[in-house]
């Protein structure tokens, strides 16, 4: 950080529902650790707000008579031009949320009494929680600025001046700075249990990602037997599709990889998104197109690379580790996108089950490179459905249903193929 004192910035959030704010909790759990943390209202240093909600109009101003001086950050579709605020725009990118925290932080003053209180009472705190003290000392501080939205990129890949940027307008003067008890800060930093924490490291819900919302569109396309679009907002006006298609293994997407690999990472909370179920004609003449050109990509090869960056080396929330695993076949381990050791772990679990955390253990690696393998391979239907082991949902939507107008498509697409016949 920037600061003479390096720690969290303490934000209270404003015009979301609870599902959001937890969202928001776990980006600064995870890709933003170490840059904020949400507190209540009145320990907060700084605002979220989002100016989006149904009744933004009063709660801002309810905020502003409340907080007329709190440094805020809005999040909307629409900037909305408010003087001495950060705005963030939807969909919210992680870095560009981190951005504007440390916008924030930068327009606040610098006290070195904050760092006084860490000084004084640092032989009286215990060793283990110091560190947890030096980065959440910092008092409140009133001052005349306000942010918007929080952003869900990584970081470490994130361009400086990548889209989504926050843009800081001019922050008035800042007022007096009132201290807080360290017991309060401490609090704020040890917010979750090493238990919690652990967990989140090993598991991870696919429907609060974009994963989910694939995950749906592939099964809406499967069982209505018709193709099924799926958009993303990737911009303010800039929408991105992905289309698939009943029958064929193939996936149709004006996404790049770095603009898919971002929105796997972003809560699908911070997502707009809308589904498109195509009409018959339209999806006889798109996979006629596919099958003709043989345009698009690998279903398997797409559902890979989703998962991979969506799990980033975790399981899917429900997976029992005492469950031995089994590959069905050698994967063409070539064709997908790289997970770390891929080769060593596919040739112990290819002969016989075992349990991941064997599998841990007998290769010695880390964690990550086991699970993401586990989790990309379950999700194209590549783990045996042994002892417990089952396809996950998208495996499970990669295959065809069987319709009563499959026989009548496949006489048609028949037809459209070239090869003659009823």
């Amino acid at each position: 950080m920037s600061n003479g004192v390096n720690h969290s910035l303490r934000l209270a959030v404003y015009g979301f529902d609870d599902r959001s704010r937890e969202t928001l909790r776990l980006a600064f759990e995870g890709p933003g650790k170490g840059c904020g943390v949400l507190v209540d209202d009145s320990s907060a240093e700084a605002g979220i707000f989002n100016m989006d909600a149904a009744n933004a109009s009063e709660l801002w101003s309810d905020y502003r008579s409340r907080f007329p001086e709190r440094p805020t950050i809005i999040m909307a579709i629409r900037d909305p031009n408010i003087a001495g605020t950060f705005y963030v725009p939807k969909p919210v990118r992680i870095d560009a949320m981190i951005r504007a925290v440390e916008d924030v932080r930068r327009a606040m003053p610098h006290n070195q009494a904050d760092m006084s209180i860490v000084l004084d009472l640092e032989d009286s705190i215990p060793a283990a929680v110091r560190a947890g003290v030096a980065t959440a000392s910092a008092a409140p501080v009133a001052t005349a600025s306000v942010a918007e939205e929080v952003a869900v990129a990584s970081p470490e890949t994130a361009e400086p001046e990548a889209a989504g940027a926050s843009v800081a307008r001019a922050v008035p003067a800042a007022g007096t700075v009132k201290k807080e008890p360290v017991p309060q800060a401490i609090k704020a930093r040890v917010a979750s249990t090493p238990k919690e924490t652990s967990r989140r490291e090993t598991y991870y819900d696919p429907l609060e990602l974009l994963q989910g919302q694939i995950q749906d569109a592939l099964d809406q396309a499967n069982k209505k037997y018709v193709a099924v679009q799926l958009n993303i907002q990737v911009d303010e006006n800039d929408w991105q599709s992905i289309t698939f298609l009943p029958g064929v293994k193939r996936v149709l997407t004006t996404l790049s990889d770095e603009q898919l690999k971002h929105l796997c990472s972003t809560p699908l909370d911070l997502l707009n998104c809308t589904i498109k179920r195509h009409k018959g004609d339209e999806t006889f003449n798109m996979i006629r197109k596919v099958t003709d050109e043989k345009s698009g990509q690998s279903l398997d090869v797409f559902l890979w690379k989703v998962v991979v960056w969506s799990s980033k080396g975790r399981l899917p929330a429900g997976t029992n580790l005492s469950n031995p695993v089994k590959l069905k076949h050698w994967p063409n381990l070539t064709r997908f996108y790289p997970i770390p050791n891929a080769m060593r772990i596919a040739t112990l679990i290819i002969d016989q089950p075992r349990p991941l955390p064997l599998v841990i253990k007998v290769l010695n690696l880390p964690q990550s490179h086991v699970f993401a393998f586990f989790s990309a391979a379950n999700a194209i239907g590549l783990v045996a459905n042994n002892e417990g082991v089952g396809a996950s949902p998208v495996a499970e939507a990669a295959t065809p249903q069987k319709h009563k107008h499959h026989s009548l498509f496949g006489r048609i697409l028949k037809r459209l193929r070239g090869s003659g016949g009823a």
